[in-house]
């Protein structure tokens, strides 16, 4: 069974989303701080697939809270060591902050940071199957619009949340 190690400290927010993963197939270890989750990690890192990590949780006791930056950078510390250890292993990051630097380093490693706020289940499962298998599609759903009522594609926009820049290129 393929393990996913979810490392958060808001056990009522990610409750419905663990359930759904482990509803997918997936085995799911919760840890409530950075230095349990890095912890659990060392102690399964061949049997993990991936790891999620809330980019602001209690450091725990391997980290400083100077180094966590008082708790809001802890999921960095985990995902930095975590890549130190094993770089195969994929990491979502979730935050409720904006931070370029994280963001940067999430990218420049192919790392999906997501805006914790904005996830869904079936984005979450599509952010963990392309994680694990880069080659893996997602169901792609199109719709063409054709005309010029910015009025109607300003309101198609906002309904099905679609980016911008995917509208801007049609009209």
């Amino acid at each position: 069974m393929r393990m996913i190690l979810w490392v958060d400290d808001d056990k009522y927010f990610i409750a419905p989303y663990i359930e759904f993963l482990e509803d997918a197939g997936f085995r799911v270890l919760r840890e409530s701080d950075a230095s349990s989750g890095l912890s659990v990690f060392e102690e399964n890192r061949s049997e993990i697939c991936c790891v999620i990590l809330d980019m602001a949780m209690d450091p725990g006791i391997r980290f400083t809270q100077f180094e966590s930056r008082a708790g809001y950078n802890a999921g960095m510390l985990v995902a930095r060591n975590v890549n130190n250890i094993d770089k195969r292993v994929p990491i979502i990051g979730l935050s409720n902050f904006y931070n370029l630097d994280n963001e940067a380093w999430f990218k420049t490693r192919r790392f999906s940071i997501l805006e914790k706020a904005a996830i869904n289940k079936d984005i979450l499962l599509s952010e963990v199957m392309r994680a694990i298998d880069p080659n893996h599609k997602a169901g792609i759903r199109t719709f063409i619009v054709h005309g010029h009522d910015g009025e109607i594609l300003l309101q198609l926009r906002i309904s099905c949340k679609i980016h911008w820049d995917s509208l801007s290129q049609l009209s």
